[in-house]
């Protein structure tokens, strides 16, 4: 009788997963968000209307509502793709767009994102908006103290979505946990193979690495000094338990012997030892 291979049978679940639950493996992969350069400017609607809020939340809008979203992305992080599928998932039915100038390699590859605008504007206006067809802006709404609202405009239109932050992530409580921890990178990264000059570490930290190396190399060897001799110690106090519970079971036998036979005589006295070594063995 013949016997089906393994991956057979792996690949003849896949295809009835696809027939009972119409995909297929091959075709759930996501494709890569486009830049907005490889979108072609014909397929915009012209002219330009934004879909109003109430109907983009019921999901009746005649086409995929426009959703536009900036940032830095600093350390792209898991905040900033929480932030990101907030955005894609504030509709029913939502093309992303998002704005960086560096970073864009890594957003192309975000699942949320559909196009990626290189070298975007810092400040959205509502003629970026008009000219890439952006229906809102989504965003955290963070601002400093002393900083003006640059969404003020947006939200008089009733055209912006707040993202909520996710708690405990963000790239400066990366940043802040780097230089605390500057000197453990550091360490590990040069146990890596970078050199002093690739982390940009001067004379003085240099030699404070080496000094401190030094310092626990001392203190790795006294450690491993004080763990043989522990063994060592151990390895006596048993050897030595052993000699004296030996030495009280022949003592204890004799005393015996002594008593039961009564034995008197210094002639007899050496039978008594060997005999009670005899028992104790």
């Amino acid at each position: 009788m013949t016997e089906t291979h393994p991956s057979s049978n792996r690949r003849k679940r896949k295809l009835e997963d696809a027939n009972k639950y119409g995909f297929h493996s091959q075709r759930s992969v996501k494709k890569s968000a486009l830049y907005s350069y490889q979108v072609v400017k014909s397929t915009y609607s012209t002219p330009f209307h934004p879909i109003p809020l109430a109907e983009a939340r019921s999901g009746k809008a005649t086409r995929p509502v426009r959703i536009y979203s900036n940032g830095t992305f600093d350390t792209f992080h898991l905040g900033h793709m929480n932030a990101l599928r907030q955005a894609k998932n504030a509709f029913p039915n939502v093309y992303l767009i998002v704005g960086e100038s560096e970073r864009y390699e890594s957003l192309i590859h975000c699942r949320y994102v559909d196009e990626v605008v290189i070298d975007a504007p810092r400040v959205v206006t509502p003629e970026f908006m008009e000219d890439y067809q952006i229906d809102f802006i989504a965003n955290d709404d963070f601002k400093a103290e002393t900083s003006k609202d640059v969404y003020k405009d947006i939200k008089a239109m009733g055209r912006f979505i707040r993202t909520q932050p996710t708690c405990n992530i963000s790239t400066s409580e990366i940043i802040a946990k780097v230089t605390r921890n500057y000197d453990v990178y550091a360490r590990r990264n040069l146990l890596r193979g970078y050199s002093m000059k690739d982390l940009n570490i001067g004379f003085v930290k240099q030699k404070h690495f080496e000094i401190e190396d030094a310092i626990n190399e001392f203190h790795r060897a006294v450690k491993h000094i004080e763990s043989q001799s522990q063994q060592l110690l151990q390895r006596v106090e048993g050897r030595s338990y052993e000699y004296w519970k030996r030495i009280l079971d022949i003592s204890e036998n004799c005393l015996q012997n002594w008593n039961e036979k009564g034995y008197n005589s210094n002639e007899n006295k050496f039978d008594l030892f060997e005999s009670s070594k005899l028992r104790s063995q």
